[in-house]
């Protein structure tokens, strides 16, 4: 598609796109945070096969819309908005690439319908147009939801950083439960946290894969260059509490766009002939790489000390760092060998003392590796622990003569008198024999 055709094409669309600044200082905005659902739900209610739904509702009770369209089992793309209130410029953008999605007939858009699942939620903050939520009672600033999120969350004193609180415990606000929720759920393969007045630049989670990554980046260089804008620089990034983080362990590969400096006033030729097309290559960019790669679940590392598991070896380390900052031993009974973990230790048992015999207890049957324990589990169990191996048997103290009786003498007196008749009888027949010869 030519730079021309390209920006004529979306500038049809773009003008049944009511922009209406309204004045704000350092910010340009279009919409309300209600006019902006509004024109959501109209936009889907008009074409078969999409929809739209709440995934909870905010602190002060408002429905938080996901708008889904496309098919349900296609490579799943999410992008989310207004997560700090008034940086809205996500949101107008997620807007005019929905309407190109499902109205302007491009090819490209056809093969989205077709082959991804697209979700957006375009006000994750209805109650707040300013930075926080509007979660008053812990804090008089409210609360940041995108340093509330769970991996690597940090208490903060409310006054510490006031634009910043990160709640009062990690996963606190309605709203923060509501996109983890939307997370589990829908297992999306990209997500993409926008933001608007640190930009412009797009940002990938700091442990993500790296090959995906690099395609990602790829794609849009050559996306941009075929739109004919300069594209988003690129770098890592992810801090404590931020959503993405939790995206990445949902199995999702995560970014965060910067859509634009709030310093600078944007006009509605901006976002038409930059802002706009510079983020429909990251969008187009993540479709076709999950559509066509159906990217693999992420590997399970679990860790030694505990049932948790993670995607990557990095947050497995992170987590015994902050968790289990005092590695716990596990000593072989039969040697020296010290393990981190029962299962290390019992694979080694197996492997290298697999013929040690085992102390078996008399009496309920317990069978333990060394006669020690065995001896403290009778102490403890049994109120009397056998001094000697039970398994060699107790030495036999030799039968003691016999000790004679009453009349046993006389016994024995007749037994040596018929003794000594018997052998005279035999030697006087011998002697008979022998002179008859």
């Amino acid at each position: 598609m030519t730079r021309k055709y390209f920006i004529l094409s979306l500038s049809l669309f773009l003008l049944v796109c009511p922009f209406v600044p309204c004045a704000r200082a350092r910010a340009t905005h279009f919409h309300t945070h209600e006019e902006l659902d509004s024109m959501f739900k109209a936009l889907v209610d008009a074409h078969d096969g999409a929809s739209y739904y709440s995934i909870g509702k905010s602190y002060e009770g408002r429905d938080i819309w996901m708008f889904e369209f496309g098919t349900p089992t296609g490579g799943t793309v999410m992008w989310d908005g207004c997560m700090h209130g008034w940086e809205d410029m996500g949101s107008e953008i997620m807007y005019c690439i929905a309407q190109w999605v499902l109205e302007s007939g491009e090819p490209a858009a056809q093969r989205m319908l077709q082959r991804n699942r697209i979700l957006f939620i375009p006000v994750l903050n209805p109650d707040s147009n300013r930075r926080q939520n509007n979660n008053f009672e812990q804090c008089q600033y409210g609360v940041d939801l995108n340093r509330n999120f769970v991996h690597g969350w940090k208490y903060t004193p409310c006054g510490d950083y006031p634009n910043c609180y990160h709640g009062v415990s990690a996963g606190s606000e309605p709203e923060t439960q509501a996109l983890r929720a939307a997370f589990q759920t829908y297992k999306p393969d990209f997500y993409c946290n926008t933001h608007y007045g640190g930009g412009p630049w797009i940002g990938y989670y700091r442990n993500a894969d790296s090959a995906i990554t690099d395609q990602v980046i790829q794609r849009m260089k050559e996306l941009c260059n075929e739109f004919g804008v300069n594209r988003y620089s690129s770098t890592s990034t992810g801090g404590g509490g931020f959503a993405i983080a939790d995206a990445h362990d949902f199995g999702a590969h995560a970014w965060l766009l910067e859509a634009a400096d709030d310093a600078i006033s944007h006009s509605y030729s901006d976002v038409q002939n930059d802002l706009l097309p510079k983020s429909l290559a990251i969008f187009q960019a993540m479709c076709e790489i999950c559509e066509l790669e159906n990217i693999p679940p992420s590997p399970e590392y679990e860790c030694p000390y505990c049932d948790a598991t993670f995607s990557t070896q990095q947050d497995l380390d992170d987590h015994i760092a902050s968790q289990h900052p005092t590695p716990v031993e596990y000593a072989c009974p039969h040697c020296e060998a010290v393990f981190g973990s029962q299962a290390e230790l019992d694979n080694h048992i197996e492997a290298e003392h697999s013929q040690i015999e085992w102390y078996e207890c008399p009496d309920c049957g317990a069978k333990f590796p060394s006669l020690a324990e065995l001896n403290d589990h009778i102490a403890n169990a049994h109120a009397t622990p056998p001094t000697t191996d039970p398994e060699e048997p107790s030495p036999v103290e030799p039968n003691p003569p016999p000790q004679p009786e009453g009349g046993s003498l006389i016994t024995l007196e007749l037994t040596l008198t018929m003794v000594s008749v018997v052998t005279i009888a035999v030697a006087g027949i011998s002697m008979s024999r022998f002179r008859r010869r």
